[in-house]
């Protein structure tokens, strides 16, 4: 029996939405107006410039509005997210006005707390990546949130640098066309990523991540960008408004996501407290 009979639907949509989200933390995303095509660019280059580029903060919060399709099932939610990175990240999903569960993940935990049915799990990864269904860790669930990049798991390094319109990619797979030919024959073998740079900030605008060992692919993708809050005074910190996540599997998903009321570098508490009257989760 799932651990949460009512809103199970809701805690998987909005636990894949954790996994996918990158709230693209970096500098406004403009489009490139030039007719003339980006100079190519090595890509340890773009490696180095990615890196530089990506984003640090010690705390993040968002209020969600998220549109779920989850295997031919449709839900809205709100989520309220929390993290302290390195350390915490804490989700509080509501439907129709009513808290429906409350998680706690951290480095080597999974808490959750199911309102409707007023239970309780403490669990490890394996629950988490049972749940989706693909394979995760904290630190990319950190890396997610905070839009920089993050090797999936056997995935090999990035080799090769492409331009595509007005994006750079780099690639795990070779840019020289036999090797990669060679290498697209072995493809159901292996875990292809691909990253998009914005070719002014260096920072990711769209991921995929195909992984044909298990057949799935996730796609990532952000627009809309506005200036986060911060305790500091800083605002040079911008958030994808707009985000859409597409997982390709056996039981397909997407997720639609309108983010607002963001703010970093704020101190956060992190409630979770289990009810005397819950019941642990079998």
């Amino acid at each position: 029996m799932p651990l949460f009979k009512i809103n199970s639907f809701v805690l998987r949509s909005c636990l894949l939405m954790s996994v996918l989200l990158a709230f693209s933390a970096c500098f406004p995303s403009r489009k490139i107006t030039t007719a003339q095509p980006l100079p190519e660019m090595r890509a340890e280059t773009l490696i180095e410039k990615m890196d530089s580029a990506a984003v640090h903060c010690k705390t993040i919060s968002a209020k969600i509005a998220a549109t779920a399709d989850v295997n031919e099932k449709s839900q809205s939610f709100t989520v309220n997210l929390r993290m302290r990175t390195d350390s915490i990240i804490w989700l509080s999903i509501s439907a129709l006005g009513i808290e429906a569960a409350r998680v706690v993940i951290t480095r080597d935990s999974i808490k959750m707390l199911d309102r409707i049915d007023a239970r309780y799990t403490i669990t490890d990864y394996s629950y988490l990546n049972n749940l989706l269904e693909i394979g995760v860790d904290f630190a990319m669930l950190q890396e997610l949130l905070l839009g920089n990049y993050f090797p999936y798991f056997d995935a090999k390094k990035m080799r090769s640098a492409y331009v595509d319109e007005q994006y750079y990619i780099l690639s795990t797979l070779r840019k020289r066309k036999l090797k990669r030919a060679m290498e697209e024959k072995e493809s159901m073998k292996r875990i292809i990523q691909d990253v998009w740079l914005d070719p002014l900030t260096y920072h990711i605008v769209k991921m995929a991540i195909d992984d044909n060992k298990v057949a799935k692919k996730l796609l990532i993708s952000r627009n809309d960008f506005f200036a986060a809050e911060s305790e500091t005074g800083s605002d040079s910190l911008s958030i994808a408004h707009h985000v859409t996540l597409k997982l390709e599997a056996e039981k397909p998903a997407t997720i639609d996501l309108q983010l607002s009321k963001v703010v970093v570098n704020k101190t956060l508490e992190f409630p979770f407290n289990i009810p005397d009257k819950y019941e642990r989760a079998k």
